[in-house]
């Protein structure tokens, strides 16, 4: 979805995006090549792994159907998904874009063993040391 567009290639890029071995490794090899000039990424999947049938008593299945973005895009919306949705009047299975936002946490702390052999550790440590904490401040005033 550079710049907003979106595009239907129909092609698949791994021969496990197939049910069967009839395969055109030329065409998937330049499908992926132009995905990653392009440097765009795949939006992750949730559900079933293929998103299209022929239909036949005995079914080819393949994995048509996919969302791209490129990186920015992927950083803003780092937990968008797609999920498939019921297939009624298209060999197709629909997909649908979700995003969930990301619940906000800490993340515990972790002490860098070289962190003192920096130069200006000592200095740092000492100002933050001795610097106010309004957090402290109002546990005493309590």
């Amino acid at each position: 979805m550079r710049n907003g567009r979106i595009s239907d290639f129909n092609l698949i890029c791994d021969a496990r995006d197939k049910s069967n071995d009839n395969l055109d490794h030329r065409m998937m090899a330049r499908f992926r090549a132009a995905l990653n000039q392009s440097e765009l990424r795949e939006i992750k999947l949730s559900g079933w792994w293929f998103t299209w049938s022929n239909e036949q008593s005995h079914p080819t299945l393949a994995r048509l159907d996919r969302a791209y973005c490129d990186i920015d895009w992927d950083a803003r919306f780092c937990s968008a998904f797609l999920q498939p949705l019921a297939n009624v009047m298209s060999d197709h299975y629909p997909l649908t874009l979700t995003y969930e936002q990301p619940e906000c946490r800490t993340l515990p702390f972790h002490f860098m063993a070289f962190w003192p052999l920096m130069e200006g550790f000592h200095d740092v440590v000492a100002r933050a040391w001795h610097a106010p904490c309004p957090a402290l401040d109002a546990l005493a005033t309590s």
